[in-house]
């Protein structure tokens, strides 16, 4: 895929550390507030507030990248409107949640996201945002801006508090984020920038096709989209647990955006599924090679009433099952 924007740079990265380890327990909730989140406020749950606070952050900042490993205890998080005025907002971040002890709860200006361990969500920061996390870790992967506009060919502000769906590309990115953060402490100079430069290229290849097959849009229903579900449709025609909501998971959007797309063709989410069973119930029952019985086509097409079968299929095609397979 040839891609616009700037291009990987000898300038050397660096490795960073930090740990409220190394300062006394009375100061800790200052060290990390001032000397670690220097891009955001921190407020601390009334709770914990006795108890020391722990948090450690390991990082490796490139010219187009940067990846940091952070634990901590429970947090609030904020990034003002004037904070993204001041700091740029030039970065696109990927955020993987390794672990957390509760749902991660990400407020913006116009969504709301909840995170669990194993998500992996899409930040802007030149957006505004509130995080409430109780004791987590996360693995947040910071990409230039203008690299990720490049791919998805526009701004990439519409990605913004999108968590991504468990496919099996995502799943690869978030495990090679893992990995990459958990060798971080023991690699050497040269091996951090080769992972670095290689993740980058992972991370924006997944985006590439994450904003192509599965269009997370809030405009017009997307041709890719549409696309994607016949395949997964056509895939599935015999699971009998084929719905709108299990589609909708599936393809990573709304169950309302699913809805739309099938309603601007012209029919329902499930007139379309059952147009798709029927047609390839003829084609196996037309088929002389094809031994199945009535009754096992038609399971194997997502049908479990015979009866209702026949109706359908008769309504349909004008003619019974039994006749289309005598040859009538």
């Amino acid at each position: 895929m040839s891609r616009k924007g700037p291009g990987p740079s000898s300038e050397p990265g660096r490795y960073l550390e930090a740990s409220t380890a190394f300062v006394p327990d009375r100061l800790s909730r200052e060290f990390w507030r001032f000397g670690v989140l220097n891009r955001s406020e921190a407020d601390f749950h009334a709770e914990d507030i006795s108890a020391p606070y722990r948090g450690r952050v390991r990082g490796f900042i490139g010219p187009r990248s940067q990846i940091r490993d952070g634990r901590c205890d429970p947090i609030i998080l904020r990034r003002t409107t004037e904070m993204c005025r001041r700091d740029g907002g030039d970065e696109i971040l990927l955020s993987a949640a390794l672990h957390v002890d509760r749902e991660v709860r990400i407020e913006g200006p116009v969504h709301m996201a909840r995170v669990n361990a194993g998500d992996l969500i899409v930040l802007d920061f030149a957006k505004p945002v509130t995080v409430d996390a109780g004791q987590y870790r996360e693995v947040n992967f910071r990409l230039a801006r203008p690299l990720v506009a490049a791919v998805v060919g526009r701004d990439p502000a519409f990605l913004n508090g999108r968590v991504l769906p468990r496919t099996p590309l995502t799943q690869m990115l978030f495990a090679n984020l893992r990995d990459f953060a958990d060798a971080l402490p023991t690699m050497e100079q040269a091996e951090r920038e080769a992972a670095l430069e290689a993740s980058t290229e992972f991370a924006l290849q997944t985006l590439d096709f994450v904003v192509r097959g599965f269009e997370i849009d809030d405009g017009a229903p997307s041709t890719h989209l549409f696309e994607a579900a016949e395949r997964i449709i056509d895939r599935n025609l015999g699971l009998r647990r084929l719905s709108p909501d299990w589609l909708a998971h599936k393809l990573g959007c709304s169950r309302s955006a699913l809805y739309r797309l099938f309603r601007v063709r012209g029919h329902s989410v499930m007139e379309f599924v059952s147009e798709k069973r029927l047609t390839k119930a003829f084609a196996s029952l037309a088929d002389p090679d094809n031994s199945l019985t009535i009754a096992d086509v038609a399971a194997s097409c997502g049908f479990d009433d015979p009866s209702s079968f026949s109706r359908m299929f008769r309504r349909r095609f004008g003619c019974a099952p039994r006749a289309l397979r005598a040859g009538g």
